[in-house]
């Protein structure tokens, strides 16, 4: 009985350190952490050795998270919100910090940079994600390194870097509903010990998910590539250079899911108890205050309290609201607009990037970039048409049709949201960087 005792306790306890040596294994396993180099502070550092509120994404974490564009990145990092403006400009908001005017000589509060270079115009909000080293986001203002336009932060995207030390590609195809397509992938191709080259690539392609109840046909659809270039010239240990192109292309009939809500503000009936009579139109605001998600918010705008509807009025061509009566359908997904969206954007940026040590303790760098961006958009600003129609206006509107130069014939207002951009951006940088010992 007491051998038997004593074989009992034995197994136990090899159990138990069994149990105990798994647990230890997987502690270790659990603790281990991949180590992130960041150049955060224009340095290479680990990011747990940065004095500074730094969320870095690499490509593999990109990937298991699903973070396909520039929206996403608010899913990943901490006190940032993002909202996409007119024109395909991003507002990054980094703790309450953002950006909130539409205005050509607007100052973003986050910072927008590709490989250290700063972008005024960005394509962040429009194109996809691929081939990228990591992404870098620092909270708090930056204006140290990264100048005026970094109150909030800073979201660096780091792309992937051409090696010399072999071949390599990669590739990925995926297909989805409204017949959605995206592939994706890059190569690696050395051409020496000293240079080497690095092309990328996506393309994406897929049918509107809108339905437009006037024509019948779908609208919001995506018809986009992109497309980076990347040359690595090291012909000594002292000396690096690389050039890059980038170049994204997208022509669709995108609107980016606009909808109009509004509670009808027919006006007051009276004021002070005096009735408004012909005047309620006129006193109207519009939209009423409410919630957008009572009945009441799928209402039309009041046309009379508008510039438009004022003009209208004052030139003869309109009869108070012409869209009165107009509700609009509580499927998100379906609006009733007499044009179709379109959407045109043509970005590329220039960049080299060269640095030389100079000794030991000493590195010149020299960061130059040029950007070129154009946009041409034209969409609907309201998601509903209108019930009336002009009325006949000789030399003005004859025969009730308003011929308008840049937007053609038309019976019924339009209230179209035009946008024709070019702009260009040249950057030059030049930075001596140390690492001496001791403090400086």
């Amino acid at each position: 009985m007491m051998k038997l005792k004593a074989a009992i306790h034995l197994v136990l306890a090899a159990s138990a350190a069994l149990a105990s040596v798994a647990r230890a294994e997987e502690v270790e396993q659990i603790t281990v952490l991949e180590e992130i180099t960041v150049t955060a502070q224009k340095r290479e550092e680990n990011v747990q050795k940065v004095p500074i509120a730094v969320t870095a994404l690499t490509g593999e974490a990109m990937q298991s998270q699903q973070i396909n564009f520039g929206a996403d990145i608010q899913r990943a990092v901490p006190n940032m919100a993002f909202s996409r403006l007119q024109g395909g400009e991003t507002n990054f908001q980094i703790r309450g910090i953002g950006y909130q005017l539409v205005a050509t000589a607007g100052d973003a509060g986050v910072g927008l940079h590709s490989n250290n270079v700063p972008l005024s115009v960005s394509r962040i909000s429009d194109a996809e994600f691929y081939d990228l080293e990591r992404i870098e986001v620092l909270r708090g203002p930056q204006g140290t390194l990264y100048g005026r336009n970094a109150t909030g932060g800073v979201i660096n995207l780091i792309t992937a870097k051409p090696t010399v030390d072999g071949f390599g590609a990669s590739g990925s195809a995926e297909y989805g509903n409204y017949d959605s397509k995206k592939v994706t992938g890059y190569v690696n191709l050395p051409m020496g010990y000293s240079t080497a080259l690095r092309v990328a690539g996506t393309w994406l392609k897929r049918d509107g998910y809108t339905e437009n109840l006037l024509t019948g046909d779908n609208i919001d659809g995506r018809d986009l590539w992109s497309g980076r270039a990347t040359l690595l010239f090291a012909p000594v240990d002292a000396f690096k250079a690389t050039l890059r192109w980038e170049h994204f292309a997208e022509n669709d009939d995108r609107t980016g899911g606009q909808r109009e809500f509004c509670i009808k503000d027919v006006g007051p009936t009276s004021i002070g108890g005096v009735p408004t009579g012909a005047t309620q139109n006129f006193l109207s605001r519009g939209c009423l205050q409410g919630s957008i998600y009572s009945d009441a918010a799928y209402g039309s705008v009041n046309y009379t309290a508008t510039l438009a509807g004022q003009l209208g009025l004052l030139s003869g061509l309109t009869n108070g609201d012409v869209y009165a009566g107009v509700t609009q359908t509580h499927d998100l997904r379906q609006v009733a607009t007499r044009r179709k969206p379109t959407y045109e954007v043509t970005n590329d940026l220039y960049e080299l990037n060269m640095e030389v040590k100079m000794g030991e303790s000493l590195k010149l760098t020299s960061l130059t970039a040029y950007v070129e961006d154009e946009l041409l958009s034209q969409a609907s600003q309201t998601s509903y048409t209108a019930s009336a129609t002009f009325n006949n206006v000789a030399g003005l509107a004859p025969g009730g049709v308003y011929n308008d130069p840049q937007n053609g014939p038309s019976n019924v207002p339009l209230a179209l949201n035009i946008q024709d951009n070019h702009s260009e951006q040249l950057s030059s940088e030049l930075r001596l960087q140390s690492s001496f010992e001791g403090a400086f």
